[in-house]
C-alpha cells in the first residue's frame, strides 16, 4: 500500500486518543512502557487508561508492536523504507492544517 494511503488510512480509522499516541510513537520510534505513559500524560495529556487502550488499539492494528513489562515499539511496516518519516509528514501537515482551522487544539508538535 502506497505511504499516502497508510497515512490517510491511519486518519480515518484512528480516534484522536490513539491518533495521538500514534504521533508519539511515530516520534520515538521505541520507548519504555513508564516513560510512554508519563510522557504522554505530560505532554499531551493523555490518562493512564486512555493511553492503555490506544496501545492496545494500535497494536491490534499492527501499527505498534509490545513486550510487556518493557517497551512500545513501533511496528517493522512503519519503520521500514522511509515509510514513518512520510507518515509524520503528512499527519503533521493535516494536524496543522485542522488546528489553524481552529478545529483542534493542541496538536502534538
Amino acid at each position: 500500500m502506497e505511504t499516502k494511503a497508510i497515512a490517510f488510512k491511519m486518519l480515518r480509522e484512528l480516534s484522536p486518543v490513539e491518533l495521538r499516541v500514534l504521533l508519539y510513537i511515530l516520534r520515538e520510534v521505541s520507548v519504555g512502557e513508564i516513560v510512554a505513559f508519563k510522557e504522554l500524560k505530560l505532554k499531551y495529556g493523555v490518562e493512564y487508561d486512555d493511553a492503555a487502550k490506544a496501545f492496545k488499539a494500535l497494536v491490534e492494528k499492527g501499527y505498534v508492536e509490545h513486550i510487556p513489562g518493557r517497551c512500545f515499539n513501533l511496528s517493522k511496516e512503519l519503520r521500514s523504507r522511509g515509510v514513518r518519516e512520510q507518515i509524520l509528514d503528512i499527519m503533521d501537515r493535516v494536524a496543522k492544517a485542522l488546528s489553524g482551522l481552529g478545529l483542534v487544539h493542541g496538536a502534538p508538535g
